[in-house]
């Protein structure tokens, strides 16, 4: 199945879903391009304001019955909120955004992130490839606004966890703010094996909260073997406060 826009016009996909706009169900082999070329192009919106709400969703039936070898390319995507808990895309479970089991060889390309508390999450059920997310290639997104306002992500640009051989290269990850909670552009937060993180540009983060701090690039306990190399890191800014 291809999902992608015609006739040489900018395609709108939109409107509030209670959890996501778009859900593939242990789906496999699913195409979503919005090409971005010859006038082309597709934007997809879930306007729900409310925590739990994503605008793609990628889930699990268990183990051995993940969604796998989907690509998401080319799309812009944004939520109704970057405080309550949305996600623009969300790779997990049968609970949007738990973990879930063998969601593998999915990529996600070429797409520009807006208005989120997360802009994507990919959580699998265990570090090895029983449960993992095998293969995972995220690359050229464009994770966050360049200049700071109303639709900035509000806790995490990229967080990876439970994932073999994940490959992040050449992704933009900007204007990740927050006033109450840590912020990270990447994250590989625990149970990542020999991930691959190259040539991306984390900038403009912001934490201004007690006992908060800002993360460029984070790795978590019990991710092992990363490489991570050629990566730019600035404009990070953290405030403390206290009574």
């Amino acid at each position: 199945l291809t999902i992608r826009p015609s006739g040489g016009a900018a395609r709108v996909i939109s409107g509030s879903a209670a959890a996501a706009l778009i859900k593939l169900n242990g789906a496999d082999g699913v195409t979503i391009d919005g090409l971005n070329t010859g006038g082309n192009s597709l934007s997809i919106t879930n306007t729900n304001t409310a925590s739990g709400t994503a605008a793609i969703w990628l889930a699990s039936l268990g183990t051995g019955s993940g969604s796998t070898n989907n690509t998401i390319a080319n799309t812009t995507i944004a939520t109704g909120s970057n405080t309550a808990n949305t996600w623009g895309i969300c790779v997990g479970g049968s609970t949007l955004c738990a973990n879930g089991a063998d969601n593998d060889s999915n990529t996600i390309q070429g797409n520009t992130f807006n208005k989120a508390l997360n802009g994507i999450v990919v959580v699998g059920t265990a570090s090895t490839s029983s449960g993992a997310a095998d293969g995972l290639s995220i690359s050229s997104n464009i994770v966050g606004p360049a200049t700071s306002g109303a639709n900035n992500l509000g806790l995490n640009g990229i967080l990876i966890a439970n994932a073999v051989a994940p490959s992040l290269s050449g992704n933009t990850v900007s204007n990740v703010v927050s006033t109450t909670s840590t912020v990270a552009g990447i994250a590989l937060n625990g149970g990542v094996t020999n991930a691959v993180v190259t040539r991306n540009t984390v900038s403009s983060l912001s934490a201004a909260a007690s006992s908060t701090t800002t993360y460029g690039i984070f790795v978590g306990t019990g991710s092992t073997g990363a490489q991570i190399s050629r990566n730019t890191v600035s404009a990070l800014v953290q405030t403390n406060t206290g009574g």
